[in-house]
């Protein structure tokens, strides 16, 4: 190969590169920007403080106002075989855990 041959060859991968970055630009431009120090920004997903702020209002609510009572009895198993069912799971789940003496 020559070296013009390699010249247009180098800058054809560069246009493909600058093209490629062109795109790329364009398309992270319809994304909005999020401060995460910010609440309230534009988006909102796992994590952000609005999402936490109405799960911590829920379970305040739920604690104040819940029959614990009920919930307990809703909770409970309905039959011998079920209690038998939920101690072997519970047994499972136990025999996997990493933390020590659990």
């Amino acid at each position: 190969m020559s070296h013009d041959e390699k010249k247009a060859q180098i800058a054809a991968v560069n246009a493909t590169k600058a093209e490629q970055a062109d795109a790329a630009e364009s398309l992270l431009a319809d994304i909005p920007e999020q401060d995460a120090d910010k609440p309230g920004g534009p988006v909102s997903g796992e994590g952000s403080y609005q999402g936490t702020s109405d799960y911590a209002a829920s379970i305040d609510s739920y604690m104040r106002n819940a029959d614990i009572d009920d919930a307990i009895t809703a909770a409970a198993p309905n039959s011998a075989s079920e209690a038998r069912d939920l101690l072997r799971a519970e047994a499972e789940g136990a025999s996997r855990t990493k933390a020590p003496g659990e």
